[in-house]
């Protein structure tokens, strides 16, 4: 009898184990993205850039950088934290080991836009960042084409051409997930 309850605890705590491995391979695995198609022309996006000066400029995002090999962050603000911050800022530092001439355009997503113009600035000041510009999209959803999908973190998409090379849905982001999206981006220039 001792020999049977022993094996129902064990079985049932071995259940438990396998539901939070579960769970945590679910929170740091790339999230399957059907909305942007690899190999398709990037789709406009439309965003307000922070310049130098502390202003905004609009412009289409994929359009301005369709030149060059290119990292789009689109970011749901509510879902901005310390991970994600530190994600953005070892990609900048980074970034130059696998292209000399790529860029980040870190795109917040939100609703409440002139609060986040307001905070921009400030993530720019903390995290001084070389090779990233940081803008808004004023709305959570994001634009057409590029929505992020339900329960990201983050989503790292590259271009290079104007073109779509690789897209990354990130449940749960920080900076160990660098290196995929920085070898991917190198694989993009690769295939020219």
């Amino acid at each position: 009898m001792h020999t049977e309850l022993l094996d129902c605890r064990s079985l049932s705590t071995l259940r438990h184990l396998l539901a939070f491995a579960a769970a945590i391979a679910l929170c740091t695995t790339p999230l399957t993205a059907d909305d942007v198609a690899i190999g398709t022309t990037a789709k406009p996006l439309n965003v307000e850039l922070l310049q130098a000066d502390g202003s905004y400029a609009q412009i289409d995002a994929a359009q301005a950088a369709a030149a060059k090999p290119v990292v789009y962050l689109l970011i749901p603000s509510a879902r901005w934290d310390r991970p994600v911050a530190r994600f953005l800022k070892t990609l900048d530092e980074k970034l130059s080991g696998y292209s000399a001439t790529a860029e980040i355009r870190a795109i917040w997503l939100s609703a409440e836009v002139d609060a986040t113009k307001e905070y921009l600035p400030r993530v720019q000041q903390s995290l001084q960042l070389q090779k990233s510009s940081l803008g808004v999209f004023a709305d959570a959803e994001g634009p057409e084409g590029w929505q992020p999908g339900n329960d990201v973190q983050l989503v790292a998409i590259v271009g290079y051409r104007g073109k779509i090379a690789a897209r990354f849905a990130f449940g749960s982001v920080n900076e160990t997930d660098v290196q995929q999206v920085g070898e991917a981006l190198a694989n993009s220039l690769d295939r020219k």
